[in-house]
């Protein structure tokens, strides 16, 4: 939810190149549907994304509701509250969309990779759901949040991509780790 305040804001990665600053966060996201697919299964992360989408939509309803409520007569900062908590209904469509579709395609991509190797190379079931998931994620959240606004969209959409692949590469170890220390401290094997 953090990623719907964050995701509006364009940091620039080097000279010319931007990314939304909540890559990384929202990227964190895909590690741990993997990790959930990985030790209990396809069920457990389906519902770890529905409790999210839950959580968005609430959140969107009650950040809403704060800003329309009067504030104080004294309240001196309601502007500066409202620019950060009431985000452009294009943004929060564009955040909801894009979360949906990517995470679960990205849970019943690793949970078929998985099917398919018997349990087996979890660095590419990691990586390939990921790939699938941030690529769905990112074209249709910039397309809908960005479409007319940003420059060079295309431009933006690809690095995005690329920052993305780099970091579900650089988490691969984290979700090995998670999976061993899961493992021997339950002594059971993953689902």
């Amino acid at each position: 939810m953090s990623c719907l305040v964050t995701a509006s804001k364009l940091t620039p990665l080097s000279e010319g190149i931007v990314v939304s600053v909540a890559i990384g966060l929202y990227s964190m996201s895909f590690l741990l549907t993997d990790f959930l697919g990985e030790i209990y299964g396809k069920k457990q992360a389906l519902r770890a994304v529905y409790m999210a989408i839950f959580g968005a939509i609430i959140y969107v309803f009650a950040a809403q509701f704060s800003v329309a409520t009067e504030p104080a007569a004294y309240y001196g900062f309601q502007s500066a509250y409202a620019t950060v908590l009431g985000t452009a209904p294009r943004l929060v469509i564009a955040s909801i969309a894009a979360f949906i579709v990517a995470q679960l395609c990205d849970v019943l991509v690793f949970d078929k990779l998985k099917e398919v190797t018997n349990g087996r190379f979890l660095f590419l079931r990691n990586n390939l759901s990921t790939l699938v998931g941030q690529t769905l994620d990112t074209i249709i959240f910039y397309l809908i949040a960005f479409w007319g606004i940003v420059p060079n969209i295309l431009e933006l959409i690809v690095v995005t991509i690329l920052v993305k692949v780099a970091i579900a590469i650089a988490d691969t170890p984290f979700l090995y780790a998670a999976k061993n220390i899961v493992s021997r401290r339950s002594g059971k094997q993953p689902a």
